[in-house]
């Protein structure tokens, strides 16, 4: 779950609506001492690793999910304290 899916550059129908469930089952998962797996995607300007989907538009110079962006990151109420991504790595 990224900011450009939910309200940004590349919206996925649906997904804004679904972020107050995902914060509640994150939290349970949490409180039942369960693994949480943030998969971020991360769409270099040019769009040499963007899946087809999204291709042409990166291709077009839509910055969608690139790195060191706000829309790249992780929305905060899924996460239990501010977390920057470390892009480079």
């Amino acid at each position: 779950m990224q900011h450009d899916f939910v309200d940004g550059a590349a919206v996925i129908d649906g997904t804004a609506e679904r972020l107050a469930a995902m914060t509640r089952i994150a939290a349970e998962f949490r409180a039942a001492k369960r693994p949480i797996v943030h998969v971020v995607r991360l769409y270099q300007p040019g769009g040499s690793d963007v899946d087809n989907v999204r291709r042409a538009a990166v291709e077009a110079g839509a910055r969608i999910a690139a790195p060191d962006t706000h829309g790249a990151q992780i929305p905060s109420t899924l996460l239990t304290r501010p977390v920057e991504l470390d892009c480079p790595a």
